[in-house]
């Protein structure tokens, strides 16, 4: 298998995690916030949900709970500690846009996931991912 679809697989995964343990009981909590009005929980659980991630991967070397299990951390395009970490991952709102939209970002972003090893988020973000082993390499490398 291609490093890049192993890598898109690992992340793929990562993400689930963080949509499982995080997401969802965000979202189930604005549900139970805003009972009457669903499009508001929906959109304040997704918008603590893209915050919650710029949060953690500013704060933890690039790290969301998801990350941390998958060994993977973001970095930005010159292969340093990402600095706009935070833009990465509000980038993320893209898909959580009305169905249409949103759909057509996500599917977009999958395709360049597999094709190119990065997605979306990490083009407009300037980021990529990369594994805990190629992170200590590159630390090493900039000191």
């Amino acid at each position: 298998m291609e490093r890049h679809i192993q890598l898109a697989v690992i992340r793929i995964l990562a993400s689930m995690i963080d949509l499982i343990v995080v997401y969802l009981p965000f979202q189930i909590l604005c549900f139970f916030i805003f009972k009457d009005q669903l499009l508001l929980a929906i959109f304040f659980g997704q918008l603590l949900f893209v915050s919650y991630n710029a949060v953690l991967v500013s704060m933890k070397n690039g790290r969301t709970i998801g990350k941390y299990f998958a060994k993977l951390r973001v970095v930005n395009d010159n292969s340093e500690k990402n600095s706009a970490k935070a833009l990465r991952e509000f980038c993320k709102l893209l898909y959580f846009v009305t169905f249409p939209f949103g759909l057509f970002f996500l599917l977009v972003s999958i395709f360049l996931l597999l094709t190119t090893g990065r997605a979306l988020h990490d083009f407009l973000g300037q980021s990529r991912i990369v594994s805990d082993a190629e992170y200590k390499r590159i630390i090493s490398a900039n000191e």
